[in-house]
C-alpha cells in the first residue's frame, strides 16, 4: 500500500502546533484564565494529528480551520512565545518517538528548518568581545610599558628632534583614541549577551531582530568615542558630580545608548536657538524688513487662529499678543 502524503505547508504548520503544545505543557506556567483555552488547543491539535496518521483521513477544510484556530490560540496564550523563537532559542530540534508515517514526515520537516540562531549570534557577540577585549588589554599593556604619549605640543618642548614623534609615541596616541570606542562596543557586547541570554532562558528569541543586534554594537562604537566630546561629567541622582575617565564613560555609552542620546538632547537644547516670532523679528529688524503685525500680513484669519492656539499651548506670551493684534486688527470694520 502507498504510504500517505501531506502537503508541506500543513505539515510545518502542525510542527508550529505541536511545538507549542509541548512547550506548555513542559515548561510554560499558563496562566488560570487561559489555561481552559490552552487545554482546548490542545486537544484540538492532539485530534488534528490523529486524523492525519489515519490513512482514511483526507485533509479537509474543516480539518485546516480547526488546525489555524488552535494555532493562533495557543500563540496568544504563550505569546511572546512563539513556534520561531522556540526553534531559534534551541541547538536543535527535539528527537520523534512517533515512528509512524507522519511522525517520519514531521521529523523530516523539522530536520530541515532553521535551528539555534540565538546560538549563532551568541557565538558572533562572543567573537567581538573577545576582540574589543584584546584591543583594551593591549592598549593597556602598551601604556603601562611605554607610558602616555606625547602630544605633539610636547614633543616640541620636549625638544625632540627634527625626526619629529617616535613610532611608540605614535602608537601611544593611536591606542588613546581607540580605547574609548573599543570599550564602547564592549559596554554594547555587554549589553547584548546580557539580553540575549534571558532570550534563551526564555525561548523568546526572535531572528527577525538579529539585525538590530549589529546595529546596537555600531551604535555602541561610535557612542563611545563620540560622548567625552559631550560631555566629560555625569550627574548622580543625588545631584553630585561623578567624574569619570575616557574608558568608563564609553564602556556606559556603549551599554546604555540612552546616555549618548541624552547628553545629545541636552547639549542641543543648551546650544540651538529657539525659533519663534520674537527672534524672527529680532532678524527682520537686523535685515531692514518689516517687523510686528505688518509682517505677518495676508494670513488667513484661520491660519491666524491656529497659530495663535499653538502658541498657547506653548505658553509664548509674546506670539499670543501678536496672533492677537493681528485678529483683532482683521475684524475691524474697513479693514
Amino acid at each position: 500500500m502507498t504510504e500517505p502524503t501531506w502537503p508541506a505547508d500543513l505539515l510545518a504548520e502542525l510542527d508550529d502546533a505541536l511545538l507549542l503544545v509541548d512547550f506548555g505543557l513542559q515548561e510554560a506556567q499558563v496562566p488560570d484564565d487561559h489555561r481552559q483555552t490552552f487545554l482546548s488547543a490542545v486537544a484540538a491539535v492532539r485530534q488534528v494529528q490523529q486524523d492525519l496518521s489515519r490513512d482514511e483521513g483526507a485533509i479537509t477544510a474543516e480539518l485546516r480551520t480547526t488546525l489555524d484556530t488552535a494555532l493562533a490560540s495557543l500563540t496568544r496564550v504563550l505569546s511572546p512565545v512563539t513556534a520561531t523563537t522556540i526553534r531559534a532559542s534551541r541547538p536543535h530540534p527535539p528527537k520523534e518517538s512517533d515512528s509512524s508515517p507522519l511522525g517520519v514526515a514531521l521529523a523530516t520537516i523539522r530536520a530541515n528548518r532553521s535551528w539555534g540562531t540565538a546560538r549563532l549570534q551568541m557565538w558572533r557577540l562572543w567573537q567581538l568581545t573577545a576582540l574589543f577585549g584584546v584591543l583594551v588589554m593591549m592598549s593597556e599593556l602598551f601604556f603601562r610599558i611605554f607610558g602616555a604619549p606625547l602630544d605633539a605640543t610636547q614633543v616640541q618642548r620636549a625638544a625632540l628632534g627634527d625626526a619629529g614623534m617616535s613610532l611608540t609615541n605614535w602608537m601611544g596616541l593611536t591606542f588613546g583614541v581607540l580605547v574609548p570606542f573599543c570599550y564602547g562596543g564592549l559596554g554594547a557586547c555587554v549589553a547584548l549577551l546580557r539580553a540575549l541570554h534571558g532570550f534563551l532562558n526564555t525561548s523568546t528569541f526572535d531572528p527577525v531582530r538579529v539585525p538590530e543586534y549589529f546595529n546596537r554594537v555600531v551604535l555602541g562604537v561610535v557612542a563611545g568615542g563620540t560622548v567625552m566630546v559631550l560631555t566629560d561629567t555625569v550627574i548622580g541622582d543625588d545631584g553630585i558630580p561623578v567624574n569619570l575617565s575616557a574608558a568608563a564613560m564609553g564602556f556606559v555609552a556603549g551599554y546604555n545608548t540612552d546616555f549618548l542620546f541624552q547628553a545629545l538632547e541636552r547639549v542641543s537644547s543648551a546650544v540651538l536657538p529657539k525659533v519663534g516670532i520674537s527672534s524672527v523679528a529680532r532678524t527682520l529688524q537686523r535685515s531692514g524688513a518689516p517687523t510686528g503685525p505688518s509682517a505677518l500680513e495676508g494670513l488667513a484669519p484661520e491660519e491666524l487662529l491656529k497659530r495663535r492656539d499653538a502658541a498657547i499651548a506653548q505658553n509664548k506670551q509674546d506670539d499670543v499678543a501678536l496672533y492677537t493684534e493681528l485678529l483683532r486688527s482683521l475684524a475691524r470694520p474697513g479693514v
